[in-house]
């Protein structure tokens, strides 16, 4: 925490994207309405993504504690999978949709272009 500075421009957690049938979800956290709005934007712009509310849980709380704007980026429905997939033997490729991924690093890439 203490490398950590407020000149970050936005911190990313990608955490158990691609889950086939399932879309991506994006939850803010200490954005500033303006980052936000723009994110937004390539959000309508890229199939698959779906705004949540934030969850207040995971990695990305590390970088929201040290007032960070960050973004967390996971499946849709991963809650629901939590005991029953996530870190099973089920927990495998065949589950993967690389097309999801696809589009998240879409999503990523217009951020980083833009200057995110």
């Amino acid at each position: 925490m203490a490398g950590l500075s407020p000149e970050y421009l936005l911190a990313v957690n990608v955490d158990g994207v691609g889950l086939r049938g399932s879309a991506t979800s994006i939850s803010f956290y200490a954005c500033p309405q303006k980052l936000e709005n723009q994110l937004m934007e390539y959000v309508k712009r890229t199939p698959g993504f779906e705004r949540i509310e934030p969850w207040p849980m995971g990695d990305h709380m590390i970088f929201v504690a040290a007032e960070i704007p960050t973004i967390a980026l996971t499946a849709c429905n991963i809650f629901s999978l939590i005991d029953t997939l996530i870190h099973t033997s089920e927990d495998n490729l065949k589950n993967i949709d690389l097309d999801i991924l696809v589009n998240v690093v879409d999503f990523l890439m217009k951020c980083i272009d833009a200057g995110v």
